[in-house]
């Protein structure tokens, strides 16, 4: 008698477009011998849950590119436990490539539009929500005249502004992989951001500053880890220049 597969269902939960790995991964455990169903993009938890229980599966892989997972999961695990599915087992992954960026003005705005329109989740911190609130008035201005040369439809501007995430603190900042400083151009001001800065995320995150007139090195002198720090200035406005300089 032929030994059983474990059967496995791969998801997209959420607004999420991007499935190449969710593919690439499916077509590897097949590979492996697993029996592998891949429900295809934008899966509502009652979606996954009803697939996984029609085709009795053992594993259910979720594969979620933003900071939905914070409620996609919980709601997924809870269905399951609903239809009595409690031993089936959920695991999770997506992108890791987090970034935030600090101030959120024109070029935070600028900034969070550029990195979320390339598939990569940004969190924008400043003072205070107003603030932060205008980072995603002009990702959403950039957006909109985009939607109107139809560069991208209405589903493809959901999602990007869904890849950009705001805060008033550093919640969010330890798993970046980079923060862009964006504040007003006064040196005392960007060190001070930076001695703050610096205390809030891991000793691996590369941290730069979008200066265009003061000495990155001057900026470094606060900081413990000099070497990660680095000069990287967008052009503005970042959507139609989309070119950045960099200084070490």
């Amino acid at each position: 008698m032929a030994e059983r597969k474990i059967k496995v269902i791969i998801a997209k939960p959420g607004l999420d477009g991007h499935d190449r790995g969710a593919k690439v991964l499916a077509r590897g455990l097949r590979d492996e011998g697993f029996e592998v169903v891949y429900t295809g993009l934008r899966q509502t938890p009652e979606m996954v849950v009803t697939a996984a229980l029609q085709e009795d599966v053992d594993v259910v892989g979720l594969s979620i590119l933003s900071g939905a997972h914070l409620t996609l999961l919980p709601r997924i695990c809870a269905l399951l436990g609903e239809k009595g599915m409690n031993d089936v087992l959920v695991v999770a992954g997506g992108h890791d490539q987090a970034c935030a960026a600090l101030g959120a003005g024109v070029m935070g705005g600028g900034i969070a539009q550029l990195f979320a329109s390339g598939e990569i989740p940004i969190r924008v911190k400043d003072i205070n929500n107003e603030a932060v609130a205008k980072a995603y008035q002009q990702a959403a201005q950039v957006l909109k005249g985009q939607l109107q040369r139809r560069r991208i439809n209405k589903l493809e501007m959901m999602q990007v502004m869904h890849r950009i995430s705001g805060t008033v603190d550093y919640s969010g900042f330890k798993r970046c992989n980079l923060v862009i400083e964006a504040v007003v151009e006064d040196l005392n001001i960007k060190k001070s951001v930076l001695t703050e800065l610096e205390k809030q995320v891991s000793d691996q995150t590369i941290i730069a500053t979008n200066t265009s007139s003061l000495n990155v090195n001057d900026m470094a002198e606060v900081l413990r880890i000099k070497e990660r720090f680095v000069g990287l200035h967008f052009f503005n406005p970042l959507h139609a220049e989309e070119i950045c300089s960099t200084s070490f």
